[in-house]
């Protein structure tokens, strides 16, 4: 991997490798979307950027040589990199290209490691695509190049852009600004266009959860806008007291200025707006961050077993539903908590779980409901770990019954004799053999599930200390290789030293 890019809406990234390889992943989950073969055969190191401020027009360049030492300049559309849309030679010269693009005014600045001048050209949607514009002449030669944002330049001069070149003789920081030729009486609108501002226009979670959004754009009219810093004094107040922060009072100016802007309402219905498939987008992803929030919430008050037993002493099937609710474990909260699944206590067995006809004849007495109850202990319906589980693997099931102390429960009555007591048949043991089978083959899949994510995991783990290796590994060669000329160094100027004092004693 030699270099990487973001698109505008930061969806999806283009990375250029050594085997002149485009590739173009997905930003969220790093599958690879799209890959072909770069058109510059040369062994220069391809480099690639985006440009547009269009996702259907985005466009990929990408900087090379060609099997004749030609540099070349291609572009691509963003959607389709099996074939350039251009490509154009620069010159005969061998170092690399660094480009540089200008989403606001569509151009594209290309900087060449040890060369003087800077060319920039012309973006087109359409053919032919790029046009050569002109360079900036220099004298010294640089070895790397960076910009500025837009938001940091002199919209007073007319600066459309701002270079900082590496000397490759001094290895300084040199500013190169361009500026065009204008007389700064007012704001020049076309040469200013909105451009993108430091607020983001998703939080973390919303962009993770699948929501797609242009960046917001900062108006250049207004230069006092244009801070990126919140400009804060920190203030001691005692000798035992932390410092207070203080925020200026330059931030509340900003906040009622951009209060005081005129807002337009839109009084349509959802389904009649342009932007009705984004907008239903985003209640959807904030429902589930809403479900996953109250799901980790559920997790962290996770109740022990005293409240387990405090609702199997007396509270009955109507307050224990009660409970769940009051908890905010409902159907989608316990489909979206994947961390979650299949909280099984340690301590209990596959003899615990289980249907009371299962229990042998000699252990079973008889009460007045015409259930079975063990002789030894009473069983419980632990009514919260049955949600927990029947509505993650949609299984419905019956419930499951926890073998719990005898002291809990109050001795039943026994039934009279005279009354009749039915058993349970053998159709209906085999049906409750069945789905507690059909729930523990549930929760093992789920296990497999996770246990492969953890390889998975484990392989990249992998991967990343081998690159680490291979990084160390050349730092140490670097470092001896230093070592050697250090002391080369070294030798030299013993022997010059002991030249210049011969010459002095022989003279």
């Amino acid at each position: 991997m030699l270099s990487t890019h973001f698109s505008y809406n930061a969806t999806e990234f283009a990375v250029s490798t050594k085997s002149r390889q485009l590739i173009i992943y997905d930003a969220r989950t790093a599958q690879v979307k799209r890959s072909s073969t770069l058109v510059h055969d040369g062994s220069m190191l391809p480099h690639v950027v985006h440009c547009g401020r269009k996702v259907e027009n985005e466009r990929l360049i990408t900087t090379g040589n060609s099997r004749n030492t030609r540099r070349q300049i291609a572009v691509y559309h963003a959607n389709s990199i099996d074939c350039p849309l251009i490509t154009v030679d620069v010159d005969g010269a061998s170092g690399r290209l660094i480009p540089i693009a200008d989403n606001d005014l569509n151009l594209l600045y290309v900087a060449g490691k040890g060369d003087s001048n800077i060319r920039f050209y012309e973006l087109y949607e359409e053919s032919p695509h790029i046009s050569y514009l002109n360079e900036s002449a220099g004298t010294r030669a640089l070895t790397a190049v960076g910009y500025l944002p837009k938001r940091g330049l002199d919209v007073a001069q007319c600066e459309i852009m701002r270079l900082f070149r590496v000397d490759a003789e001094q290895l300084v920081i040199e500013p190169m600004s361009f500026i065009v030729p204008r007389r700064a009486d007012s704001f020049q609108v076309d040469l200013f266009p909105p451009t993108r501002s430091p607020t983001p226009a998703l939080s973390f979670a919303e962009w993770f959860g699948g929501l797609d959004r242009e960046p917001i754009l900062l108006e250049l009219r207004d230069c006092i806008l244009n801070c990126t810093n919140k400009p804060v004094t920190f203030a001691k107040i005692g000798f035992a007291k932390k410092p207070k922060l203080l925020t200026s009072d330059v931030n509340n100016d900003r906040k009622f200025r951009f209060l005081a802007q005129v807002t337009k309402p839109d009084y349509r219905s959802v389904s009649d707006r342009e932007d009705c498939k984004e907008l239903l987008k985003l209640r959807e992803v904030r429902e589930k961050i809403a479900a996953e929030s109250k799901a980790n919430a559920v997790i962290a008050e996770d109740p022990g077993d005293d409240t387990v037993n405090n609702k199997a002493n007396g509270n009955s099937a109507e307050d224990k539903k009660a409970d769940v609710g009051e908890n905010g474990i409902s159907p989608e909260v316990a489909a979206m908590n994947h961390r979650n699944i299949f909280l099984i206590d340690s301590r209990s067995e596959a003899s615990e779980i289980m249907d009371t006809e299962s229990l042998p004849s000699e252990n079973r007495t008889e009460n007045r409901t015409g259930m079975c109850r063990h002789n030894r202990s009473s069983v419980s319906f632990d009514e919260s770990h049955l949600l927990s589980t029947r509505k993650r693997n949609g299984v419905r099931d019956k419930p499951a019954y926890k073998v719990i102390s005898p002291l809990v429960h109050p001795k039943p009555k026994v039934k009279s004799p005279d009354e009749d007591y039915v058993w349970p048949s053998e159709e209906t043991k085999s049906n409750s053999q069945s789905e507690s089978e059909e729930m523990l083959v549930n929760v093992i899949s789920e296990l497999e599930k996770e246990l492969s994510k953890c390889r998975c995991r484990c392989q990249q783990l992998e991967t990343f200390v081998r690159t680490q290796e291979k990084d160390i590994e050349s730092l140490r060669f670097e470092i001896q290789w230093k070592d050697g000329r250090i002391e080369y160094l070294q030798s030299q100027l013993t022997e010059l030293d002991n030249a210049r004092s011969n010459s002095s004693h022989s003279s």
